[in-house]
């Protein structure tokens, strides 16, 4: 495993540890915890983002084809199968 060195004032470093005791780990261990679930929020806030994209494309597409095809009546086609 690496080690790395980090700056942060005392009062952080303070609260750091605090909440280290109380969920019994060390520092380190508190740190690599909480910086993995960082960057699994991120990953879920892309895949999210993108989700919206494709789904704001999609009703573009479909309100572009819905003008496309105003004359259409969908229902009236589907009776003209039904009885061929």
């Amino acid at each position: 495993m690496s080690k790395i060195n980090i700056s942060i004032d005392k009062e952080f470093l303070k609260k750091l540890d605090r909440y280290s005791t109380r969920e019994d780990k060390t520092r380190s261990g508190f740190i690599r915890e909480a910086v993995e679930s960082y960057m699994a929020d991120i990953d879920s806030i892309k895949k999210l983002e993108e989700k919206k994209k494709k789904v704001r494309e999609a009703k573009s597409y479909f309100r572009k084809l819905a003008e496309k095809n105003k004359d259409w009546d969908g229902v009236s086609e589907i009776r003209k199968w039904r009885e061929k």
